[in-house]
């Protein structure tokens, strides 16, 4: 019995998740994935991250703030962005929802290179930073419109990003 004959026996790079359409679909739908991972919109997504020059600080409730109060989720789940050197990931929330930023270990926001952060156009976090996995349409969409794409093509232009100074009046900034 052969259980990848629906993906042309080639499971990593034809998908179809139910089993249900026939190899010329897959190859449409393989072929419009490579077009949009090679496109300006996938390339240039960080037009829409808004991120904190400074790195988030964990506050007494337990969660993750900028020096202006915004919240952010530390996310333990993505080794890409260099977790293995010290690399801190967060997610936004609220207005910097699909926000994704990256700081070195000693804090310094990461804009550009292989370890920043990119905007995700479906945020698995939503607007209250929980993630949700019974949410199974914006898992897929996450996973087919920013993860997939990521995985093609992981060459984003770099210096895009929206770096808000976040420091409280008068305070000393990063260096």
């Amino acid at each position: 019995m052969n259980l990848y004959g629906f993906v042309g026996n080639n499971g990593l790079n034809n998908w179809d998740i139910l089993g249900l359409s026939p190899m010329e679909k897959a190859r449409q739908r393989r072929k419009a994935l490579r077009d949009f991972a090679n496109s300006e919109e996938h390339t240039h997504r960080n037009r829409n991250n808004r991120i904190p020059l400074n790195e988030p600080r964990l506050e007494p409730d337990g969660k993750y703030r900028d020096g202006l109060g915004n919240e952010w989720v530390k996310d333990n789940l993505t080794p890409h962005h260099g977790k293995d050197v010290g690399n801190s990931t967060y997610r936004g929330t609220g207005d910097n929802a699909g926000s994704e930023a990256v700081y070195t270990k000693d804090g310094k926001v990461i804009d550009k290179g292989e370890h920043m952060g990119t905007f995700n156009k479906h945020n698995p976090y939503g607007d209250n930073g929980k993630l949700d996995l019974t949410d199974i349409d914006d898992l897929a969409n996450h996973y087919k419109e920013d993860v997939l794409p990521h995985k093609i093509n992981p060459n984003y232009v770099g210096g895009l990003s929206d770096v808000y100074d976040d420091r409280p009046e008068g305070s000393s900034c990063q260096s």
